[in-house]
């Protein structure tokens, strides 16, 4: 904690949740700043965030004298360009050009910099000047609309050759804005659609699922290629169609596009078909083997999935796959379910070099020949794989270190940023900015700036950018920018503790550990608040709606709407609950519940049910059949285990009770 007057100002008093991540004497030490000043009168700072608010409404009010006497107030506030902003936003159809470039120069690539371009890019072009266009257009402010005036506007101040530019414009597989309708005319007008193009776009809008885009670009085509094109669209819509070979005759480089994509989708659905169908088309299309490689691996997987592994095998060995990761794993579960251990090792032995040294090959590669398995060239024991693997933080690395009863290794490396290299990237206006921002509540905004400050950092200011996130509590941002950085070794800024009096009250509630709560907000959110996915889960612990209101009736919980779920406390809360019922129904095993929390106690049901209680916890893991869930549930395993030592009071990866179950 470097900056006190920085994190004086920022701090929260309402909530000492943010003293959780800091030594306890200097929790101690804010505390009581605290209450020695908590009858003092309002910092600086804290004076122009009000004045900041009231400047806002009365914009907003209309209360222009109000306004500027406020405004006067705020030139040294970090967002007073904001107030700026919005008053060249709300008068770009009378300001000047010389107004738009002193903006544009003092935040040149700034998030404000960028929305003001933007939204003066467009008034140009609605008055249709051209040359001015081309003057403040830039690559940074890219979007479709914007790209198709830039054509435009490029052609319409003499550059004929622009509108081949079009073309690129146009072969997307989506519906462009009615903005470039005027260019897309010129251009057919003046170069024309040629086939080639027509098609590459109907085979995007096919793919992408555009069908009326589809049936548009078709009647663009040649009868020949419209033809074709009609066929192309049976296929994505029903691969059966290529059943009927007389359909797929000739030389045509197309059929053989069309033929390839369409066993693509069909090879984990009907892959004894798939087969047959490949065997047909490459020889009387004349398709090379490696073009097949990719439908044969699914073809291949899909054998395994309903146990065939002979004809997988054969696959495999007929059409030489090679060294592809997916399949290659697709076997090894196989032989994991079966305990099959010299298929095991010898199944890995055929991973590349790369891949062979990962954490899953090497601990795979141990068990089996911990179990027997024998190399035919490496001298090299299962205890050896163990204890190296041992030092890694991962899940595979806590699984060696119970194995050699190593202790786990968290390969803790604070980020080394100097002093003045933070106070360099402090001085920023933008990190200036989406702290303020940050502070004021205003999330999306403050992430807009912050995005488009780092963006250019160079890993030293992003790993330094992080440390001053996780000063302010601002912890997801912490945790992408160090993603960003690729620096995987400040367990303190990657893990934070946050919410902990949360996590410990609603864990005694539930009966629960705190630990796997953590573990599951980190992975769930890493720590964003107000996350929304896309499929509506809410909150720190990605609760859905429906499971909230359910989990509050059967826990006893008031519970009104699902906006509570933005609430960390109450997501916390009924997230526990949750757990617990998971939990209950699954037996405490926290492997199966923690499977249920992400792909829905049914499915883990179904797995269970398929397994027979023939596995021991990691082959059971490994076998998931969901790439998601799988990792999902190895990411909440190890994340327990650092949490637990975060919290000073570590804990197995396994309990003793997931132990002694098979699964």
């Amino acid at each position: 904690m470097r900056y006190w007057s920085v994190l004086f100002e920022m701090f929260n008093w309402k909530d000492y949740q943010g003293c959780f991540m800091m030594r306890r004497l200097l929790c101690l030490v804010f505390i009581s700043a605290h209450l020695s000043i908590a009858n003092a009168a309002p910092s600086p700072i804290e004076k122009q965030r009000s004045n900041y608010d009231l400047a806002t409404k009365a914009w907003e009010d209309g209360d222009l004298k109000r306004y500027r006497a406020l405004k006067e107030s705020l030139k040294s506030y970090p967002l007073y360009p904001y107030l700026e902003y919005n008053e060249l936003k709300a008068s770009l159809s009378t300001v000047t050009s010389k107004q738009i470039d002193a903006f544009l120069e003092e935040h040149t690539d700034s998030y404000l910099g960028i929305a003001l371009r933007k939204r003066w890019l467009a008034q140009l072009a609605s008055r249709e000047k051209w040359q001015d266009y081309k003057k403040y257009y830039q690559d940074q402010v890219k979007t479709d609309t914007l790209a198709c005036w830039q054509v435009w506007a490029e052609y319409k101040t003499g550059d004929q050759s622009a509108l081949k530019k079009a073309g690129d414009l146009w072969t997307v597989g989506k519906s462009m804005p009615d903005e470039c309708n005027p260019l897309f005319k010129e251009w057919q007008s003046k170069i024309g659609i040629d086939a080639k193009t027509a098609w590459e776009r109907h085979k995007l809008a096919v793919q992408n699922g555009e069908k009326g885009l589809a049936k548009y670009i078709r009647g663009l085509l040649p009868k020949k290629e419209q033809a074709l094109a009609e066929l192309h669209s049976k296929v994505i819509a029903n691969t059966k169609t290529l059943e009927n070979k007389g359909l797929f005759t000739g030389d045509e480089a197309k059929l053989k596009e069309i033929v390839l994509e369409g066993l693509y989708k069909q090879a984990y659905r009907n892959p004894l078909n798939t087969l047959s169908l490949w065997k047909h088309y490459k020889k009387s299309l004349s398709i090379d083997s490696a073009s097949g490689h990719p439908i044969l691996n699914r073809v291949a997987i899909s054998l395994l999935w309903s146990g065939n592994i002979t004809q997988a095998e054969n696959i495999y060995n007929q059409y030489k796959l090679g060294d592809d990761k997916e399949v290659i794993e697709e076997f090894v579960r196989f032989h994991l379910k079966r305990k099959q251990w010299q298929d095991v090792a010898n199944w890995l032995g055929k991973l590349n070099k790369d891949d062979q040294s990962s954490d899953y090959a090497r601990y795979w590669l141990a068990r089996a020949l911990e179990n027997g398995a024998k190399l035919s060239k490496e001298n090299i024991t299962a205890n050896d794989l163990y204890t190296e693997l041992a030092k890694e933080r991962s899940y595979y690395g806590f699984l060696a270190a119970d194995k050699v009863k190593q202790p786990y290794s968290l390969a803790h490396k604070p980020v080394n940023a100097s002093d003045e290299l933070i106070a360099l990237v402090y001085q920023k206006p933008g990190i200036q900015r989406a702290q303020e921002l940050f502070i004021l509540g205003k999330r999306p905004e403050a992430r807009a700036e912050w995005y488009t400050t780092i963006d250019s950092f160079s890993k030293e200011e992003l790993t330094a950018a992080a440390s001053l996130t996780n000063q302010w509590g601002w912890h997801r941002q912490s945790i992408e920018t160090m993603a960003k950085a690729q620096y995987w070794d400040d367990v303190n800024i990657r893990f934070p503790v946050v919410y902990e009096t949360n996590f410990l009250e609603a864990s005694r509630e539930s009966n629960g550990t705190p630990t796997l709560l953590m573990a599951i907000a980190r992975q769930e959110s890493a720590l964003l608040d107000d996350a929304i996915s896309p499929v509506g889960a809410m909150g720190l612990m990605q609760v859905m709606p429906a499971t909230a209101k359910e989990t509050a009736k059967k826990a006893g919980i008031e519970f009104k709407n699902k906006d509570e779920l933005l609430d960390p406390p109450k997501n916390i809360k009924i997230g526990a609950h949750y757990v617990h019922l998971l939990l209950e129904e699954f037996d405490q095993n926290r492997v199966l519940a923690i499977a249920a929390y992400n792909a829905g106690p049914h499915r883990v049901r179904t797995w269970l049910s398929r397994s027979k209680k023939s596995l021991e916890h990691d082959i059971w893991v490994e076998a998931i059949p969901f790439n998601e869930t799988r990792k999902y549930v190895k990411n909440v395993l190890a994340y327990s285990v650092i949490y637990s030592h975060q919290l000073g009071k570590p804990l197995p990866l396994m309990t003793s009770l997931e132990l002694g179950n098979t699964l």
